[in-house]
C-alpha cells in the first residue's frame, strides 16, 4: 500500500461530505447578499434598503410615504420575488417584513404555494436597523 491511498481516500471522503453537505442544506448555494441587491433594483424606488436578508427573514425598508397598502402588497410582491429567485429546494422561505419610517408596517409568509401579507404595527428600535444591504 502506497503513502498516497489514505490521502486519495481522505480527498474522496471529503469531497463526497461536501456534495452530501450542499444537497441536504441548499441554502448555502444562495447568494443572499446578490439577491438583495437584486430586490433593491427590481423594486426601484420603492425599496430604501435590505436591512437583513437570510434563509429565515427578510427586512425591507421602504418610502416613509408608503401607504399601508402599499406595503402590504409589496411585501407580498418582495416574497414571491425571493421565492422565485432561491431553489425551491431551499426551506424555510424567507417571512419578509416591510419597515415604513421605523414602524414594521407589513409582514408576509410563505402560505401553502404562495405568499399571504398581514398587516402589523410595533414600533421598532432604530438600533436594530445595520444597514446591511445599502446600495452605493
Amino acid at each position: 500500500m502506497s503513502k498516497k491511498a489514505p490521502l486519495k481516500n481522505y480527498l474522496a471522503c471529503t469531497i463526497i461530505s461536501v456534495i452530501v453537505l450542499l444537497w441536504a442544506c441548499p441554502s448555502f448555494a444562495v447568494d443572499w447578499k446578490a439577491l438583495s441587491t437584486n430586490l433593491i433594483e427590481h423594486f426601484k424606488p420603492k425599496i430604501l434598503s435590505i436591512e437583513k436578508l437570510d434563509q429565515k427573514s427578510c427586512w425591507a425598508v421602504v418610502l416613509p410615504e408608503t401607504s399601508v397598502d402599499d406595503a402590504l402588497k409589496l411585501a407580498k410582491e418582495v416574497g414571491e420575488y425571493i421565492k422565485a429567485n432561491i431553489p425551491p429546494e431551499t426551506n424555510p422561505k424567507p417571512m419578509v417584513r416591510i419597515f415604513v419610517a421605523g414602524k414594521q408596517v407589513a409582514v408576509a409568509v410563505l402560505d401553502g404555494e404562495s405568499y399571504r401579507a398581514v398587516q402589523k404595527s410595533e414600533k421598532m428600535d432604530p438600533a436594530m436597523f445595520k444597514g446591511q444591504y445599502r446600495p452605493q
